[in-house]
């Protein structure tokens, strides 16, 4: 064959008022204007050309697929006019089910030989994918964060040996480098099962540091965060981020502003908080970022009955408090010795604990978001359910009333998952163990409890490899060495 195809990737564009399954069909393409052919129409699709990048010209099409007035699924296939001996198959539910997703989160790794030992990052896609067609038959695929790891940026000769005070002019070794990280990532021939899982199940994404680079916004140092070469590559990773992850070009968005995005699908909704945009070591959210998610909510949730609204928050709201870690870290000692500093002289992990909403700096913030959550729980009179990830190991947790004994009844419930890593390395066992052991139940408030499951072994978090899916009111995680831990979501009582 004469042509290249790489894709497609499958963005889920939300469901109209007139019931149809909007798909957006993404490739990057070497070969004559390709066509699109789908079984729930008997029009041949001319793709939009929308750019080029490097020797690719990149292609989008809409696939707007009705739904049926039933509580059944149906396959919907397609495929392109150039390979129909290629084709891909779509999961579409009916008006009147209740959709089922896979959630993730970290979806790479540190450094080459992590990558090594696990043997790259498709051993729980395989699992995932597995799962899908024979069990769950899944509608969306949620990512929390972290769907690609670009860390490797700083290992380009052009940012190796950069120094915080040098102006930024490698904007064309940049862009180079972040494109051949998502080639090789989204598309390439050793990522097997995340590829087929791409072309197969449309996809909600919002990111988290390592789709810019590790630590990206809580960086104490503001010489180095408001760097020309900080802000530099943070605008090429959002154009990245923008076009794989939401098939989005600059001029089609508000570039310089967070990316929330919402979407209602039947019974159930999912609301995408960017924490990265605007972050800060003393501020992950502005006020004009709450506003527009309650507007955002406001104007496009319709249906009366939800029964929950997924909230995509990519660090958890629910964790140990680590303040104690982070003053260690602050330790002058420990400053000092080159052994534990990152490439910009900072403490290993430092970052990591100014991330937290735990974290002293945005404990307030935290008791804000919580609050405001609850408002949306008790205005819509649906349940919230919180999909995050980022520590590296798996947990369950809730916030609940101090005086309610029937979760059913409690306006104020809200629940959290935690699902992290599906690729990356769990967290170290001597970390969980400290983890574990400084995480305590506790009253937000004289009106609100913040609890955790004790999933295995007398632990609230597991650190093992993991995926989450969500069917019929069950949320199941699946850990790596085949243990299953299973809740069963309650919706408020209408």
């Amino acid at each position: 064959m004469n042509y290249r195809l790489l894709g497609p990737l499958l963005k889920f564009n939300g469901q109209s008022d007139t019931n149809k399954w909007n798909v957006s069909v993404l490739i990057f393409y070497n070969g004559n204007k390709p066509q699109l052919i789908c079984t729930e129409s008997s029009n041949i699709i001319t793709m939009k050309h929308i750019g080029v990048m490097y020797e690719y010209d990149i292609y989008r099409a809409n696939l707007c697929i009705e739904m049926e007035n039933s509580t059944h699924s149906k396959r919907v296939s397609y495929w392109f006019t150039f390979d129909v001996h290629s084709k891909y198959e779509i999961i579409v539910p009916g008006i009147k089910e209740t959709p089922r997703f896979f959630f993730f989160t970290c979806n790479g790794f540190h450094s080459k030989k992590d990558s090594k030992h696990y043997g790259g990052i498709d051993k729980l896609w395989k699992q995932l994918n597995s799962i899908h067609q024979q069990n769950i038959l899944s509608h969306l695929l949620i990512g929390g964060g972290d769907q690609i790891y670009c860390d490797e940026i700083w290992n380009i000769p052009e940012l190796k040996n950069w120094k915080k005070k040098e102006k930024f002019i490698e904007h064309e070794a940049v862009r180079k480098a972040y494109w051949k990280l998502y080639i090789k990532h989204f598309c390439g021939q050793k990522n097997i099962g995340f590829r087929n899982t791409l072309s197969s199940i449309p996809y909600i994404f919002q990111w988290d540091d390592h789709d810019i680079f590790d630590g990206w916004g809580s960086y104490e140092d503001k010489s180095l965060q408001e760097s020309s070469t900080f802000q530099g590559i943070f605008k090429i990773a959002k154009f990245y981020y923008l076009l794989f992850q939401h098939h989005l070009l600059p001029d089609e968005c508000h570039f310089d502003k967070p990316l929330h995005n919402f979407y209602q699908i039947n019974d159930i909704a999912f609301i995408g908080l960017d924490t990265r945009t605007e972050r800060s070591p003393t501020m992950i959210l502005s006020d004009e970022s709450y506003n527009q998610i309650d507007e955002l909510i406001k104007t496009n949730l319709t249906n009366q009955n939800l029964k929950y609204l997924f909230v995509i928050i990519p660090v958890p709201l629910i964790y140990s408090d680590l303040t104690i870690l982070k003053k260690l870290s602050d330790n002058l000692l420990f400053k000092n010795l080159s052994i534990i500093q990152d490439k910009f002289g900072k403490v290993l992990y430092q970052d990591d604990l100014v991330d937290q909403w735990t974290n002293e700096n945005h404990e307030e913030e935290r008791k804000k978001l919580i609050h405001f959550l609850i408002h949306i729980s008790h205005q819509y009179n649906t349940r919230i359910v919180i999909l995050t990830g980022d520590i590296h190991s798996c947990g369950l947790g809730s916030i609940s009333s101090t005086k309610q004994i029937n979760f059913n009844n409690d306006q104020n419930g809200i629940y959290q998952i935690i699902s992290s890593p599906i690729s990356n390395s769990p967290m170290m066992n001597i970390l969980n163990i400290v983890v574990n052991s400084m995480f305590h139940e506790s009253n937000l408030n004289s009106i609100l409890k913040i609890e955790m499951v004790k999933l295995r072994d007398d632990k609230y978090f597991v650190n093992e490899r993991n995926f989450c899916s969500f069917e019929n009111d069950k949320i199941r995680l699946y850990l790596e060495f085949g243990n299953i831990f299973i809740t069963t979501l309650n919706t408020i009582n209408k």
